[in-house]
């Protein structure tokens, strides 16, 4: 599978709320860092985050820009996501950048900026 391909599926698995979708594309020692906010370690850690952040759900996104190039990649765009408990909405921008390593992402940063209502 070629890089192009697993950054879409692993795009795809984000928007589709699919936990394992995503955690079959990372090496077991990724890290997720977002910027300003936390740093995940370990496909164990992010099935964690995930799964404890499930009553967030993504609503919809854009990606503006994807660039690929050798075994990094880059994502932007808007998202929205819902916390199914409370309803309430949180709209953002984003940019993530993703690093591969044999096939699978192994690291992840994300800058995210909430929009101002």
């Amino acid at each position: 599978m070629d890089n192009r391909t697993i950054i879409q599926e692993v795009i795809a698995a984000f928007d589709a709320n699919n936990i394992e979708g995503i955690l079959q594309h990372l090496t077991d020692d990724v890290t997720w860092t977002m910027i300003g906010d936390r740093v995940i370690s370990t496909k164990e850690g992010m099935r964690t985050f995930l799964v404890e952040g499930a009553d967030i759900k993504m609503v919809s996104s854009t990606k503006d820009n994807i660039i690929i190039e050798g075994d990094r990649a880059a994502v932007n765009g808007e998202v929205v996501c819902k916390n199914t408990q409370n309803g309430d909405l949180y709209e953002m921008f984003y940019t993530d950048i993703y690093e591969l390593k044999n096939g699978k992402v192994n690291k992840i940063t994300s800058y995210i900026i909430n929009k101002k209502k």
